[in-house]
């Protein structure tokens, strides 16, 4: 059976994959094989939960945009919650690097990279 960790090195193996990113605040939530995902940063309150959250909400049907809107006027979404202080080490490193990656997609950061290496 795969892993919150598996699964996390899945998506940043095959980032491309990754078919929107929504950023809101600190939270950047995403598709990935038709599933809707998020990653929540933090500031405060590390030593309960770590730094970063992945959120899998399984059952989803509709756009991110309405999923990041959910949480303000409800409390009955699916989802399962990862908090990286529940994680093993390694899997912890991986999903600060998937937080930094959707961080880029989000901006389009990529592109700019593309742009300076064509460069001449």
């Amino acid at each position: 059976m795969a892993t919150v960790n598996d699964a996390i090195l899945k998506i940043l193996t095959t980032p491309d994959k990754i078919t929107e990113v929504l950023a809101r605040g600190n939270e950047y939530y995403f598709r990935f094989g038709g599933h809707a995902f998020s990653v929540l940063s933090r500031t405060e309150d590390t030593e309960n939960l770590g730094e970063h959250s992945f959120y899998v909400y399984p059952d989803w049907p509709d756009s991110l945009e309405s999923l990041s809107a959910a949480f303000e006027r409800q409390n009955d979404i699916k989802l399962v919650v990862y908090n990286a202080n529940e994680l093993p080490p390694q899997t912890q490193r991986v999903l600060r690097q998937l937080a930094k990656l959707l961080e880029e997609k989000s901006l389009n950061v990529h592109k700019v990279f593309d742009d300076v290496v064509k460069e001449e």
